[in-house]
């Protein structure tokens, strides 16, 4: 019963507006430092973009961006994406639903197409997109 309680929309979307909340206070109180340091003077001509990012790492994306860089970051429809999509919103982000699957029959089902589909209307629309990379179920940050 407690299981379910916790997987409860409501419960993961207030979660993920306390952590969006605490993330906003980070970026807030914390000084981030660019390599390189002009970064956005070199890619203001390549605007939208397109950003890949580790999982574990994905909201770095909203807490270094400067204001006004618009982003749609893409979110799993499971129940840990619930979270990360309230934070993101909470941080004033765009969402994109949906993820591809190890098995390719299943990347329908879990809006993989979808989700593809609304970033490219994203990025028509000026927006950056962000997503993470899948990791390797034997190795963490790695590819191939």
């Amino acid at each position: 019963m407690l299981k379910r309680l916790l997987r409860a929309k409501p419960v993961l979307t207030a979660a993920g507006y306390i952590l969006g909340a605490y993330l906003k206070f980070v970026r807030k109180t914390t000084r981030f430092t660019f390599e390189p340091a002009d970064i956005y003077g070199q890619i203001e001509g390549h605007l939208p973009i397109i950003v890949t990012s580790w999982h574990g790492q994905h909201f770095l994306v909203a807490l270094m961006r400067r204001p006004g860089h618009d982003f749609a970051v893409l979110v799993s429809l499971s129940p840990d994406g619930e979270i990360n999509a309230a934070a993101a919103r909470a941080m004033g982000l765009k969402i994109v639903r949906g993820s591809t699957a190890r098995r390719r029959e299943r990347t329908i089902e879990k809006g993989g197409v979808r989700g593809m589909l609304e970033m490219i209307t994203a990025l028509k629309e000026g927006l950056s997109v962000a997503q993470t990379a899948d990791i390797s179920r034997a190795q963490s940050r790695r590819s191939g």
